[in-house]
């Protein structure tokens, strides 16, 4: 489901799970000033306890975002960085207001629970692989 979220004062702050566990944000310079889209299965209602919450459509977003929408991909070089790198996004509003035309950033995050047993598995492959190579290495040595 696609709503804009409004600014609210004194609103608590949110927990980190509260936007799902997929989702995408999206910030519009809309001329006038910025408008926040989010697409997520969480429902108003439990955004409503952080944000305003304005139900959307995709004929809105798309009036708003502007006439071109260019598409691009983010990804690291090597899998093995995943495990060891922090990926940070910083200051995506200030990237948009600084856009001279109407247009936006979206931003997609997955916190996919599969991800976990990836992880796992791969963390268990390292721990196998060490311990393997550590014991070879105190076994020539035990010769000295």
């Amino acid at each position: 489901m696609l709503v804009e979220l409004l600014p609210r004062v004194g609103s608590p702050r949110p927990p980190a799970g509260v936007l799902g566990p997929g989702f995408t944000l999206c910030i519009v310079n809309s001329g006038s000033g910025l408008r926040v889209f989010l697409e997520s299965t969480v429902s108003p209602e439990t955004l409503s306890k952080f944000y305003g919450v304005k139900k959307s459509g995709y004929e809105e977003f798309f009036k708003v975002f502007g006439s071109e929408v260019w598409v691009g991909e983010a990804r690291l070089k090597r899998e093995f960085d995943f495990y060891h790198t922090d990926i940070i996004v910083a200051d995506i509003p200030g990237l948009v207001n600084s856009l001279e035309n109407k247009g936006g950033v979206c931003v997609s995050v997955s916190r996919d629970p599969g991800l976990k047993m990836v992880f796992a598995s791969k963390a268990s492959s390292l721990l196998s692989k060490a311990s393997n190579t550590i014991l070879r290495g105190w076994l020539a040595c035990a010769g000295c």
